[in-house]
C-alpha cells in the first residue's frame, strides 16, 4: 500500500520483467545513518533486519520490514530498483546521484532516476542516469516497450527459472480495484 500515491503499473511481462511502479515519494536514496555506505534504498531491498527504521527522526520509512521485497529480489535472476532524485535527496546519496543531478538542467531534471542492480540478491550496479539511459542498462539496447513517464518508484525482476516451477502468476486484478476504489474514498 502506497499512502502518497494515485497511481501504479503493474506488467508481468515487460521486456521481459515482471514490473511493479508507483508514483508516491519513491525509496528513499539518502545514505542510511547506522550503515553510512549503503543507501536507504539499497538497505530496503537488499539487507535483511533493516526493518523501517532508516533515520533516527523517523521521518523516511520504507514498509515494515521489507522481507517481500528481499525474498524476491534473491529469488531473482535480476532484480532492479529506480527510484527518482529529487531536490530534496540528490545531494545525500551516492556521488553519482549528485553528479547526474547537477549536470542537468532544470527542465531535464524529470527523469533523473537513481538506479539499483541486483544478481540473485548480490548488488552488481548501482548508479544514477535519465530514464532512457538507465532503460538501456536494464533491457539492452533493443527492447520493446519504454518504461511510461510519471512514476517515482519502479521495481522490476526476472524470476529464477531454476527455482520455480512457473515464473508465471496472475495479478489480482479485483483486489487491486478495490484497493484504488477504497484509497480514492478516504
Amino acid at each position: 500500500a502506497c499512502p502518497t500515491c494515485n497511481k501504479g503499473f503493474i506488467h508481468q511481462n515487460f521486456n521481459g520483467y515482471h514490473l511493479v511502479m508507483d508514483n508516491g515519494r519513491g525509496l528513499p536514496i539518502t545514505m542510511s545513518i547506522d550503515v553510512p555506505d549503503k543507501t536507504q534504498a539499497e538497505l530496503a531491498t537488499g539487507s535483511l533486519h533493516a526493518g523501517s527504521k532508516f533515520e533516527a527522526t523517523g521521518v523516511n520509512r520504507v514498509g515494515m520490514n521489507g522481507i517481500g521485497q528481499k525474498a524476491t529480489n534473491a529469488l531473482s535472476n535480476k532484480f532492479i530498483v529506480m527510484s527518482k532524485i529529487t531536490q530534496e535527496n540528490y545531494d545525500k546519496s551516492i556521488p553519482k546521484v549528485k553528479e547526474v543531478w547537477e549536470s542537468h538542467g532544470p527542465r531535464s531534471k524529470k527523469d533523473l532516476f537513481y538506479y539499483l542492480e541486483y544478481h540473485k540478491g548480490v548488488k552488481s550496479v548501482e548508479t544514477a542516469g535519465e530514464l532512457k539511459e538507465l532503460s538501456e542498462l536494464a533491457f539492452g539496447k533493443k527492447y520493446d516497450r519504454e518504461l511510461p513517464e510519471g512514476y517515482s518508484t519502479i521495481i522490476m525482476f526476472i524470476p529464477d527459472e531454476t527455482i520455480f516451477d512457473t515464473v508465471k502468476s496472475s495479478a489480482p486484478v479485483k483486489n487491486l480495484q478495490y484497493f484504488m476504489l477504497i484509497q480514492e474514498k478516504f
